[in-house]
């Protein structure tokens, strides 16, 4: 009798062990299916391979917000923060996160530019996110020379209306940006294009016209705040 049970237990442990293994696959199988979204074998079309690329563009300065965030909350002042990809020390951020190119695929050459909150009070605005005084000024990351189909894509990555706003005075990122006393509005200093909407619509992440590149072809540009002030 005793053998028999044993017997029957060690068949439950192995109907169970069985039941686990066929849960796992079919997990595995549903999970390959959402991932492709429900495409036939043979792999991603171009269009997927792009709107994954846009994905990813968006991505890379969220992560580095969250990096920021927590080197903030963990004693580094904003005034330190330091984007140089080989910087060391208390505020280096890519210490603290691995640096991402942009994918090569989006139409631009260009790489990551990031604008920070010095101690001197100087910088750049993004309007309406956080406030606009003078103290205000936004750090926040940024990708030039775009065309407007790579600026659209971006713009749906984002669950944005494609079509990008102009800005009305072309945001200079060369120099100091606006001094101590200056505020955000519509300056060469301030992202302004959506906060002056009607009505306004502010956003933290989004690609805008901003001027003409050097060979006099429009310049769109993202940006993405990382700490709003």
């Amino acid at each position: 009798m005793q053998g028999h049970a044993f017997s029957f237990r060690r068949k439950e442990r192995g109907n169970a062990l069985f039941l686990i293994l066929v849960a796992v696959a079919l997990f595995a199988a549903l999970s390959y299916v959402v991932m492709q979204g429900g495409k036939p074998a043979g792999g991603l079309t171009e269009k997927d391979d792009q709107m994954a690329a846009f994905a990813r563009l968006t991505q890379f300065p969220e992560a580095v917000r969250t990096t920021v965030d927590k080197m903030l909350l963990t004693g580094t002042d904003i005034s330190e923060l330091n984007f140089d990809r080989n910087a060391e020390g208390k505020g280096a951020v890519f210490q603290n996160t691995r640096y991402q190119n942009p994918p090569l695929s989006i139409g631009t050459t260009a790489d990551w530019g990031f604008k920070t909150h010095p101690a001197d009070g100087t910088g750049w605005f993004v309007a309406g996110i956080g406030t606009d005084e003078k103290d205000g000024k936004d750090v926040f990351a940024y990708l030039e020379g775009l065309d407007q189909p790579a600026c659209e894509q971006i713009k749906k990555a984002l669950g944005l209306a494609a079509s990008p706003l102009t800005e009305a005075t072309t945001v200079n990122l060369e120099g100091k940006g606006g001094s101590a006393e200056d505020g955000a509005g519509n300056n060469d200093f301030t992202f302004n294009a959506h906060n002056a909407a009607v009505p306004p619509d502010p956003q933290p992440a989004t690609c805008v016209r901003n001027g003409f590149k050097a060979d006099k072809t429009p310049n769109y540009i993202y940006y993405h705040v990382i700490v709003a002030k």
